[in-house]
């Protein structure tokens, strides 16, 4: 275990013995995927107190982990939505999850405050603490060259049904790099890459073996290309190929 991995694990065992001790629910801040399988790979020790995982939507990738004692109502988690949109549409650059990203940052917003950055047409939503929520809608006013406003809003509809592009294909076994490289035009070795760099994730957990075999609606995140939902078609093509298909979000 590295000296990152021992740093998170005792903030998190910290506010473990918190709500343990003293009785009321503790909130981790914004974990990324890696964060969070090693949280769970170490969960037996965190036996004595509950806890969850969320992000503000079900299929979130960044999330908080709550912790509360035994007979504890669990609070609600302190996660908002922000809707920021171009001030003038037709005048506004096409901006991207790190243009988003890199505005808010540069307000002085730690990226651990910041999760998940859903981008809709010219507009995103962006969930984050709701400590921040008031400072971020009132500062944040230009994204790249484009003037935008920011507002507190519900989970939007991009979240609770995300838009998926479906992408069919063969492969000749149902493996990991092999669906990986599938989904994002990628050769079986270029993905076999990213498995073994420790990139990829099933429902969240770490996985660095390429040969894993993944089953149906399991969710595969690969760091710096997206993710997508696996579907086995159970079908067989004319050269006895495997008919897969990958749910890409967009």
């Amino acid at each position: 275990m590295d000296k990152e991995e021992q740093l998170l694990l005792k903030r998190l065992s910290d506010l473990a013995h918190k709500a343990e001790q003293q009785y009321y629910c503790t909130f981790s801040e914004f974990l990324n995927m890696n964060e969070q399988d090693i949280f769970l790979r170490h969960k037996e020790d965190f036996a004595g107190v509950h806890f969850e995982v969320y992000g503000g939507y079900q299929d979130a990738e960044r999330r908080m982990i709550a912790f509360y004692p035994d007979s504890y109502v669990r609070e609600t988690f302190p996660v908002g939505c922000l809707s920021v949109r171009p001030v003038n549409e037709k005048f506004s650059d096409h901006l991207t999850h790190r243009d988003y990203l890199g505005a808010i940052l540069n307000l002085g917003i730690d990226r651990n405050r910041i999760g998940d950055i859903l981008i809709d047409q010219n507009s995103a939503y962006v969930f984050c603490t709701c400590q921040i929520c008031s400072y971020v809608a009132e500062h944040l006013t230009k994204v790249k060259h484009t003037k935008v406003t920011a507002a507190l809003c519900d989970v939007p509809e991009i979240a609770l049904s995300p838009k998926l592009k479906t992408k069919q294909g063969t492969v000749t076994s149902i493996r990991l790099d092999s669906v990986v490289a599938l989904a994002f035009n990628l050769s079986r070795t270029s993905a076999a890459g990213y498995i073994s760099a420790g990139l990829v994730f099933i429902n969240g957990k770490l996985t660095e073996s390429a040969s894993a075999v993944p089953k149906n609606n399991d969710i595969i995140s690969v760091r710096k290309l997206g993710r997508f939902k696996f579907e086995n078609t159970s079908l067989k093509s004319k050269k006895d190929k495997f008919v897969v298909k990958a749910h890409i979000y967009m």
